[in-house]
């Protein structure tokens, strides 16, 4: 079922000393030519990433790096230079890691889900014929750039990585606590009056964001230690009210479906019973919740704040999109203005046809697959992949990074957790078997 790449052999120590001197020469050459440009903010990042490194060498200093491109990844509003092109902080200290990483990738062998590789073949191969035969090739090619960077670069860099779990768990849990300091900054920016948007660039990525931290509150429960437990009861408060404040009903609605699809999937009665209860009060209390707050996610789906607007801007985007579809429903016709049909699929299915939008849910599948087929707690970090498949039905985040470096740790994940030699006693937590595996067996 996986297909795999072997890397050339471990690099020896000579090599590795090269390019860690080479890199801290790079670096330092950078902290000079920032320096010399007048950007004073940046110099200071780049002059605390070099001493960082010679502290650390290479390999901490790049872990440490992707953990805190997990952390801003949740704030895509800050980026390397401010005012400047879209290059986040996330995207910066992922380079970074990557680049700090070489040596230990370069030691390992790649391997990739079959299916993830051929869907992104397949997606690739449909987005160039396409963009090659469209009106504006090269912007359509440009574009495609982002999902080679969101889609293929950032999880064949996590897969080919290939981190512990413990290690995984700390990444989620930065992801988490990004977008609790997300959520705490719009109480205190005095503009975020009605739908917030936190550190994010939109209010949607505002609720996108705080639902995929929800989603990986069941999988970073299990694996963190029992005194963190009221942090993550505080943080999974904070990001209800991201979802809540953001006016995202993409968000709420999926959140919910998740809520139901965890009893079911986890063998989990208690969380059936507390999903009961909730769902009882909401109900009992909804007019008056309706009427506290009609910018909020709820109020918006129930009809408030000018949501009707919102409805027929969104469905004249669709019935745009579906007539763009099918003049060229086999090649598509490129990814210029797709996302503005507020739907992935369509989007993806005008870009490149249908065949490579089926091409695109192959590739998004094995991210799924953990949910159902995956062995707990490893398959319990794939709830943010079917969220994402959920609220892209509704939203324009095709290769918005915050989105896929979660689909990468999925895909990492499910990679340890289908190694033939991963030792779960070092993990000090216990392993169960599958939901489908267990719905499988006798009585």
């Amino acid at each position: 079922m996986f297909g795999g790449l072997d890397a050339p052999s471990r690099p020896s120590s000579r090599l590795t000393s090269t390019a860690l001197y080479l890199g801290c020469g790079v670096l330092l050459f950078m902290l000079v030519a920032i320096s010399s440009a007048g950007i004073p903010m940046l110099a200071i990042g780049a002059a605390a990433a070099l001493t960082i490194v010679l502290a650390l060498g290479f390999e901490r200093a790049g872990t440490l790096f992707m953990i805190l491109a997990l952390f801003f990844s949740p704030m895509n509003i800050i980026r390397v230079v401010a005012g400047g092109a879209s290059v986040t902080a996330s995207d910066g200290l992922f380079v970074g890691a990557t680049i700090l990483l070489l040596p230990t990738l370069m030691s390992r062998r790649l391997k990739v889900p079959a299916l993830y590789a051929a869907g992104a073949i397949g997606l690739l191969t449909m987005g160039i014929v396409a963009s090659v035969a469209s009106t504006s090739p090269l912007l359509s090619l440009l574009l495609i750039s982002k999902i080679v960077i969101a889609g293929l670069v950032m999880p064949i860099v996590f897969m080919w990585w290939g981190p512990n779990l413990k290690l995984i768990s700390v990444m989620a849990a930065a992801y988490i606590c990004g977008n609790v300091v997300s959520v705490a900054y719009s109480f205190v920016d005095p503009v975020q009056v009605f739908r917030s948007y936190g550190l994010t660039t939109h209010v949607n990525n505002f609720g996108h964001a705080s639902l995929l931290s929800m989603a990986l509150m069941p999988f970073v429960f299990r694996l963190l230690p029992r005194w963190t437990w009221a942090f993550q009861g505080i943080a999974a408060i904070a990001c209800f009210w991201g979802i809540w404040s953001s006016g995202s009903r993409a968000a709420l609605l999926v959140l919910a479906v998740i809520i139901m699809l965890y009893p079911i999937l986890e063998r989990s009665g208690r969380v059936a019973w507390a999903g009961a209860f909730g769902a009882t009060i909401l109900v009992l209390f909804l007019s008056r919740i309706r009427g506290a707050d009609d910018a909020s996610a709820l109020g918006r789906l129930l009809g408030g704040d000018a949501s009707v607007n919102s409805d027929n801007q969104r469905r004249d985007q669709l019935r745009l999109g579906w007539s763009q579809f099918k003049e060229h429903p086999i090649s598509g016709r490129g990814f210029v203005d797709v996302i503005e049909f507020h739907n992935i699929y369509l989007a993806v299915a005008v870009a490149v046809g249908v065949l490579g939008l089926i091409a695109f849910l192959v590739m998004l599948w094995p991210a799924v697959h953990p949910l159902i087929f995956g062995s707990r707690p490893y398959g319990l970090i794939a709830y943010p992949a079917i969220s994402y498949m959920g609220f892209g039905a509704l939203a324009t985040n095709l290769w918005d990074r915050f989105v896929w470096i979660l689909i990468a740790l999925i895909l990492a994940t499910r990679m340890l957790d289908e190694a033939e030699d991963k030792d779960d006693e070092e993990l000090g937590v216990e392993t169960s078997a599958p939901p489908l595996y267990m719905a499988s067996r006798s009585p």
